[in-house]
């Protein structure tokens, strides 16, 4: 099939993923009478393609953090219908220095690593600007107290720090059906973790990975990825069960190859 007819094949059936995934999210308010709960961490931009769709129409509720206070004013005016907060996450509470980048979407509370990076013609993008205080909070601190609520589904974007905000959800983390994340095969950022470290931490809570997309500019070669994780269906309850299946859609997952035994 041609590049285009592909494209409009793959829009086509997110299309349909998107209106199954409504008449799911309908159900799931009628039968637990409250709202899946979307967390986005690192919420620069704020929420994107179809969790927008679906929060704008009171589908599901939003939970950001992002540590630019700007960027999080922004977002509040933006995007009314979310919650954004102007903090990082981490796994130990206290100050830390923020690295805001030339790109900002490569800002992280790790420096970026440039001897690796130098390889790279986007390694510009990477070079730090400027570099100011922020003070990171583990979630399990934060809820129940500042945070009336905790995620279903987490969304992150935080360049090497996805290991550190997921210990610090503790407890909580085992109340998540679903994690989406960008991950890294080479260390961009000095002393992240990289894809196997954040695999074997999701996969000792419960959490298997379920796709792997590759981005970024590199040259070719796969340094970024996109990945997804989800809980088990044969270990939830039916409220848990129904969660993964919205999750699955609002991701447009692939199915799940299950053996039959023939």
């Amino acid at each position: 099939m041609p590049a285009s007819l592909q494209h409009y094949a793959r829009r086509a059936t997110q299309a349909v993923q998107i209106l199954g995934t409504i008449r799911l999210l309908k159900d799931f308010s009628r039968r637990f009478g409250r709202r899946p709960v979307l967390g986005i961490v690192g919420a620069r931009d704020g929420a994107g393609g179809v969790h927008r769709v679906l929060a704008a129409r009171g589908l599901i509720d939003i939970l950001g953090f992002e540590p630019d206070k700007e960027e999080c004013e922004r977002l509040t005016q933006l995007q009314p219908y979310a919650s954004f907060q102007p903090w990082a996450l981490g796994d130990v509470t206290g100050p830390r220095s923020f690295h805001i980048t030339a790109h900002p979407g490569c800002s992280s509370c790790l420096e970026p690593d440039m001897a690796v990076l130098e390889r790279y013609p986007v390694k510009e993008w990477f070079r730090v600007a400027r570099t100011v205080d922020v003070t990171v909070h583990r979630f399990d601190e934060l809820y129940p107290g500042l945070v009336k609520t905790r995620p279903d589904f987490i969304q992150m974007d935080v360049q090497g720090f996805e290991t550190r905000v997921l210990e610090g959800f503790g407890e909580h983390l085992d109340h998540v059906i679903g994690v989406q994340s960008e991950a890294h095969f080479r260390p961009l950022y000095k002393d992240q973790a990289l894809l196997w470290e954040l695999r074997d931490l999701l996969d000792s809570r419960g959490l298997m990975l379920r796709h792997v997309r590759p981005q970024g500019a590199f040259e070719g070669e796969v340094v970024e990825a996109e990945v997804w994780f989800s809980r088990l269906a044969k270990d939830l309850t039916d409220e848990q069960r129904a969660l993964l299946e919205i999750w699955e859609g609002m991701s447009f997952l692939p199915a799940i190859d299950r053996f039959n035994g023939t």
